[in-house]
């Protein structure tokens, strides 16, 4: 089973207000084809070949991923489908944010079998939510279910500096030992 058929597989069972984070095709195929699905945000990279060349075309709108909460209001969401390689510059905002607005399950994937999900789950726990990690044949697919996940304010921000604070530690060690 492969990541597009194992997520093909639940966004058939999904059912109502969606968000995708760089889905794959066969992926925004299955979410259209879902009739349970009322709403379902995507959101992806542009292919600028996709588009006619004009002078006059209208650049698309970029989404900010700091005004997620703003956007997408809390506990609205369903389910969170996302590719972490897209969300992975924003990943120390996007845990917090993602509990935030999901009051269902998130899914997201990597097609690197190699990958270190183990602090993407740590991170994830600290929220008193249940993660599980199922290995496919191209890839990884991390379910975090947020049914009970509770955000607060100053632990959000405690997290984030120290989570900074790693990230900057790692950054040094990286350059230090290269």
């Amino acid at each position: 089973m492969t990541i597009d058929t194992y997520m093909n597989q639940i966004i058939q069972k999904a059912e109502g207000n969606a968000l995708a984070i760089g889905p794959t095709i066969s992926m925004e195929k299955a979410l259209q084809e879902n009739a349970t699905i009322t709403i379902c945000d995507v959101l992806s990279k542009n292919n600028p070949s996709d588009r006619k060349k004009s002078f006059f075309h209208k650049r698309p709108k970029t989404f900010s991923f700091k005004k997620m909460r703003k956007t997408f209001h809390k506990k609205t969401k369903d389910i969170i489908i996302g590719d972490v390689f897209e969300l992975e510059r924003y990943m120390k905002t996007f845990i917090r944010d993602s509990i935030y607005i999901t009051k269902g399950n998130i899914y997201l994937f990597v097609k690197d079998t190699n990958y270190d999900l183990d602090l993407l789950m740590k991170r994830y726990q600290r929220f008193d939510v249940t993660c599980e990690k199922e290995k496919v044949e191209d890839g990884i697919v991390l379910k975090v279910t947020v049914f009970n996940a509770k955000n607060h304010y100053w632990k959000e921000k405690l997290y984030y500096i120290v989570d900074t604070i790693v990230d900057i530690a790692d950054i040094i060690g990286d350059a230090l030992v290269s």
